[in-house]
């Protein structure tokens, strides 16, 4: 996931409620800043090299939960942030006005969901 997408999904929350509201459960996800991986997909774009038929991880092996996300938030802003698993309906709900003009919440409501079903691990690792 994009590190910057925290701000995009949950800023308005954090700034005004100091509360981290996404819909992940206890799953927990890699963070890599987007430019950094358009540097390194743009890299592999121009010169793949020995990454051709290879599945290289851009994001590092570092996972974070959302309450793990919202410890790093609390040092970092000096200040408690809490995280508060969203039902994915109720974020979908929330997340409506700000993104109907990109029409990305249903596919996002999705995919969380899928990611919320039983029997899909809780978290996940880098491919080697």
């Amino acid at each position: 996931m994009f590190s910057s997408m925290i701000a995009f999904l949950s800023g308005v929350p954090i700034a005004t409620q100091d509360t981290l509201f996404l819909p992940w459960g206890q799953k927990k996800t890699s963070m890599v800043p987007m430019e950094d991986a358009g540097r390194v997909v743009a890299r592999l774009l121009v010169d793949p090299g020995d990454y051709i038929g290879a599945a290289p991880v851009i994001t590092g092996s570092a996972l974070h939960s959302g309450g793990e996300i919202a410890e790093i938030l609390s040092r970092v802003l000096g200040r408690r942030i809490e995280y508060v698993d969203a039902a994915p309906e109720n974020w979908r709900k929330g997340m409506t006005p700000m993104m109907s003009a990109l029409n990305h919440s249903d596919s996002r409501v999705s995919v969380i969901s899928w990611a919320r079903a039983p029997g899909v691990p809780r978290t996940s690792s880098p491919r080697q």
